[in-house]
């Protein structure tokens, strides 16, 4: 795919950290953009970052680095919500990390990334205004949000009650 979209320069950098996705090659509509938003200038090892991480791509993109810890103390890296596989190639311009899935880009906050997911366009049309602006802003949050087959399961009276903020959904 680099090949075709004339990036092979952009690979052949020194210092470079690239991400790949083996099988997704016949989904990309703009090969350039996806290998470049996929190309991060440095050679990063897991241990040079941390949790929360960012990665500045060529194509202008970031991805967000998060980590966790199993029982074992083993730790595991994940780019933008998916698990990088422990496969790990080192070149000698960088190093390239094999992912389990697709890269999507990172969402810019919590609400553009509600509003981009078809499955809770319910939740988001029943947000209050204040609830927009708090999950509009930079800040960390932690939205269990339920989905378009679960509200639509709600009765009527329910959801009326969840827009005005009464009954159980009141927060007292």
């Amino acid at each position: 795919m680099a090949k075709d979209s004339k990036l092979v320069d952009e690979l052949n950098k020194k210092d470079v950290t690239i991400f790949v996705s083996p099988g997704n090659e016949d989904k990309v509509s703009d090969a350039k953009s996806y290998v470049l938003n996929r190309i991060v200038e440095g050679a990063y090892r897991p241990y040079d970052w941390v949790d929360g991480f960012v990665l500045k791509t060529a194509g202008g993109g970031e991805l967000v680095v998060s980590q966790s810890e199993d029982a074992f103390g083993s730790v595991r890296s994940y780019v933008n919500c998916v698990p990088l596989n422990s496969t790990t190639i080192r070149t000698e311009s960088g190093i390239v990390y094999v992912a389990s899935g697709d890269l999507e880009p990172a969402a810019e906050n919590v609400l553009a990334a509600l509003e981009d997911d078809a499955r809770f366009s319910s939740f988001v049309s029943i947000l209050s205004k204040d609830l927009r602006e708090m999950l509009s802003s930079n800040d960390s949050f932690t939205v269990f949000a339920p989905s378009d087959k679960v509200l639509a399961s709600l009765s009527k009276s329910l959801i009326a009650d969840i827009k005005e903020g009464r009954g159980c959904a009141s927060g007292n």
